[in-house]
């Protein structure tokens, strides 16, 4: 299988890739806090506010080739299931909320 990886804490990554090697990690190279690191507000890990903004609009885009969605709450998660198609394509589509459970 072949998982998109959307997170900004690169121990995940590096996690995910250990414990699951059989599986096929795909996400965007770029500078990500480890764990706590950054703090509960710093929301852009490079320092640098134009490669968040093209993080952000290259993952709108390659989250529509997906048609799963393991997320939590969040307006960015609401955002990329609108990007995904919702609501008009929602029974091609599964959406697992970790926070409710299987949608």
């Amino acid at each position: 299988p072949t998982v998109f990886l959307l997170t900004d804490d690169q121990n995940a990554i590096e996690e995910a890739e250990y414990l699951y090697p059989h599986i096929n990690w795909i996400y965007l190279d770029r500078k990500r806090h480890r764990g706590t690191s950054g703090g509960w507000e710093n929301q852009i890990p490079s320092d640098s506010p134009a490669d968040e903004v093209v993080a952000m609009l290259a993952t709108f885009q390659l989250v529509k080739k997906c048609n799963m969605l393991v997320y939590s709450r969040s307006s960015f998660a609401r955002h990329l299931m609108h990007e995904m198609g919702l609501p008009k394509n929602i029974e091609s589509r599964t959406f697992v909320n970790l926070d409710a459970g299987v949608r």
